[in-house]
């Protein structure tokens, strides 16, 4: 019979035995005296508690081997935990230390994207610009192109009215002839020997409509005026001692320009190319302080198609108008106002005055006076100038596409105004006049019109 352990768990009445410790003995005697006992003890037990032991041994070692396996089990699940732990904090400093880096990479590129956005943005505005400027350039090449169809149409038709024309003239030349050959006798065959005959036809007279002169019209070439300053007064300061009449106090000044005024002199045809320009400012308008721009312009054209496409670009205050050689005069005419007193303007006017009578314009006896800047600017100034974009320089006056009749014109007429100013700015109670002169001779340039020139000004304030 096996021995059993009966110190760990005693049976049923039984005290448990005394250790060596409680009893003061060694450990090797206690061993032998504890086997002693054993051995007795056993030698008394019935078989029910040798089975009880028995079964009491079992559940102890069955209690051992599962607490060992707990053990175990507790032991390499907490190597388990402290593998997962470190693991998940080693993976967790990595990720911590890519989203840093991440981070940087973000903030680098969202700082190069401002810096990339503040270094672009003024080629960005320019680039929007240029396209806006091309878009009115395909516009303005659109618009040349309907000019240059409208031209030749009007070509065409007109050469077709003139061979109808010279049809009926060779019908009526030919039905003439067959007439004359019934009706000439036959002793009139010495006539066409040699002998003198009368004339069939008297010549035709000259048109004398233009060239008679009416009570209304004057009979010479105006001159420009050599006293301006005392004229300045008259036309801008009427109560000035200055000035010397009150007739020209209320008058309608109108500048005047042409461009290539030799082919105008040399005569006017189709193939001539030349241009007119007239402004027109009315005294009484400008003196309104809600007249705004009193100031209106008009640009004539004459000559071929390609001429009057490039000049009906170049004009910026309006819109070109093409017309008829026969019809420039009468236009340049129906501008003139009748019941006013009148006063033609320009820059070396002279040569626009010459035009005007090679186009047989009739001068009006309302035409009171003729300003000249040129001569205007050479009084009042000593380092005075020749060119009359020089002249608008100094004066401050905003400008651009010279050499258009209709530019030219508007822009003496200005400069005439700002002459004007700076005549009157050092005398006393004329601020408003000055302001008013001022206000209408530096008016912005349209840019609807003329939008790379308002562009650059816009950059350069």
């Amino acid at each position: 019979m096996p021995k059993h352990n009966i110190s760990p768990t005693p049976f049923p009445g039984q005290a448990g035995l005394r250790k060596p410790k409680d009893i003061g003995c060694e450990d090797g005697w206690w061993h032998t005296h504890e086997q002693n006992e054993i051995s007795q003890l056993d030698g008394n037990l019935s078989d029910f508690e040798k089975a009880f032991l028995d079964e009491m041994d079992k559940k102890d070692v069955e209690r051992k081997d599962e607490e060992a396996e707990t053990k175990m089990l507790a032991e390499t699940h907490e190597q388990t935990i402290t593998y997962i732990r470190t693991s998940l904090g080693t993976r967790i400093q990595d990720l911590t230390a890519e989203r840093q880096v991440l981070q940087t990479t973000i903030n680098s590129h969202d700082k190069l994207l401002v810096d990339f956005r503040r270094k672009h943005a003024t080629e960005i505005k320019t680039l929007v610009r240029i396209k806006e400027c091309l878009e009115v350039e395909v516009k303005t090449k659109s618009n040349e192109a309907t000019i240059i169809h409208d031209m030749y149409s009007v070509q065409i038709k007109r050469l077709i009215d003139e061979r109808v024309l010279l049809q009926n003239q060779l019908g009526k030349a030919a039905f003439g002839a067959l007439v004359m050959k019934v009706e000439v006798p036959k002793h009139s065959e010495a006539a066409v020997m040699g002998k003198s005959v009368a004339p069939l036809s008297q010549p035709p007279k000259a048109n004398s409509k233009r060239v008679a002169h009416s009570k209304n019209v004057h009979t010479g070439l105006p001159k420009p005026a050599k006293n301006s300053i005392h004229q300045l007064h008259e036309f801008f300061n009427p109560g000035n001692p200055y000035a010397m009449t009150s007739s020209l106090s209320d008058v309608v000044l109108i500048g005047i320009d042409f461009e290539n005024t030799c082919n105008i002199k040399s005569g006017l045809t189709v193939e001539t190319n030349c241009e007119a320009g007239i402004a027109i400012l009315d005294i009484r308008e400008m003196k309104k302080a809600s007249a705004g721009k009193p100031l209106r312009t008009f640009n004539f054209v004459v000559g071929t198609p390609p001429y009057v496409a490039e000049t009906s670009n170049r004009f910026v205050f309006g819109k070109t108008i093409m017309i008829e050689p026969s019809r420039l005069v009468k236009r340049i005419e129906s501008l003139v106002p009748r019941g006013r007193n009148v006063v033609f303007v320009g820059h070396g006017v002279t040569n626009d005055l010459l035009a005007l009578q090679a186009l047989e314009f009739r001068f009006p006896n309302n035409l009171v006076a003729v300003m000249d800047t040129l001569q205007v600017d050479r009084e009042m100034r000593k380092d005075w100038v020749g060119s009359l974009g020089e002249l608008l320089r100094v004066l401050g006056c905003p400008h651009t596409r010279l050499h258009c009749a209709g530019n030219d014109a508007n822009f003496a007429l200005e400069a005439l105004l700002l002459l004007a100013a700076m005549r009157f700015e050092k005398q006393v109670g004329k601020r408003r006049i000055v302001d008013d002169l001022r206000r209408i001779g530096r008016q912005e340039l349209p840019d609807r019109i003329d939008p790379w020139v308002k562009a650059i000004m816009r950059r350069a304030g």
